[in-house]
């Protein structure tokens, strides 16, 4: 069925699948029901405000734990959430599965892979360049111990030990209460990825492939990018997010958002921003595409070829029709 669903690019058997069999969102769901507004469409935010840490206890059992540091979780009321049944008693944590636990671990991983690595994302501006690879290094060595005494020693968290453990290993860095809390952060996500559905994934998917094509490139001889980038990004984030919202419904018109998904990563593959417009237009979105990022990549790739292009447009229009070459 998961192959067949694959092969038919079919978001909505991948998702039926995905939601039925997937063993961190079928645990999460059961300890997040009537915490979270929609467990389909799982946000940081929400996640935030619970405060969730994972806990790797001394006998071997996985803990996930909300509201660790005492404020407890705000229930959501029945009325704003018809299809969650609210226990009276506050659930703060519950027993894991060890496969669970350890695809959150990996998760988080791969999230400080993107923070120190090479793909810009907000809170990699936080920590500082010098220190990337030691910080690294010391998650890496406090996430997957190689002595099972020590790892058997005492319970250990996310995140608190993780800082503990950074601060250890780079005691030359001194953190910020932002970067502190940036840890948090990372949890937090780890947790989202976890439980979220796959609509919310694919999007994630989509908008990744439109800050790469639409996006204004990034400078190899720089290691951070320019606050102008970085408007530039936000710019594209902000348009896919509202024409997301202007699509079809995923759970009332499921098949129509389907089509629509598959064309939009279509026209972004190729870079077609006529039929993107086009197909926002479609779905009632009028507002025009951002292109400063897509110009600044143009001008970078015209400024390599050794003629002006301009002033040859013509000639090399010419040629393209002539050799019928599709681009």
């Amino acid at each position: 069925r998961l192959y067949k669903a694959f092969c038919s690019r079919s978001i909505v058997g991948i998702e039926a699948v995905h939601r039925a069999r997937f063993p961190p969102r079928k645990e999460l769901r059961k300890l997040l029901e009537g915490k979270v507004a929609d467990l389909d469409n799982v946000h940081e935010p929400e996640i935030a405000k619970l405060e969730p840490s994972l806990i790797r206890q001394a006998d071997g059992d996985w803990i996930l734990k909300l509201g660790a540091r005492g404020r407890g979780n705000a229930e959501i009321p029945e009325a704003q959430n018809p299809e969650a049944k609210i226990s009276e008693a506050k659930i703060t944590e519950a027993k894991i599965s060890e496969s669970v636990a350890k695809y959150i671990i990996r998760t988080f991983d791969g999230l400080v892979e993107k923070h120190l690595g090479d793909e810009p994302i907000v809170l990699m501006e936080l920590w500082p360049w010098e220190y990337a690879l030691d910080i690294k290094l010391a998650i890496e060595d406090a996430n997957h111990p190689s002595d099972e005494k020590d790892k058997a020693a005492t319970d250990f968290s996310w995140p608190d030990d993780i800082l503990k453990a950074v601060a250890t290993e780079v005691p030359a860095w001194t953190m910020t209460v932002a970067q502190k809390k940036s840890f948090q952060k990372l949890v937090n996500f780890s947790v989202v990825r976890s439980v979220q559905s796959v609509w919310t994934l694919y999007e994630v998917k989509i908008r990744q492939l439109a800050r790469h094509h639409l996006g204004p490139g990034f400078d190899d001889s720089s290691d951070q990018t320019s606050d102008a980038d970085y408007a530039i990004l936000k710019e594209v984030d902000i348009w896919m997010k509202h024409l997301f919202e202007k699509l079809p419904d995923a759970k009332t018109e499921p098949s129509e958002r389907n089509r629509v998904l598959l064309k939009i990563e279509d026209a972004l593959q190729e870079c077609d921003t006529a039929r993107l417009q086009k197909l926002a237009g479609q779905n009632e979105y009028y507002k025009p595409i951002p292109v400063r990022g897509l110009h600044k990549n143009l001008k970078q790739y015209l400024d390599a070829i050794p003629f002006e292009f301009a002033e040859h447009a013509d000639t090399i229009a010419q040629l393209t029709t002539l050799s019928q070459h599709p681009l």
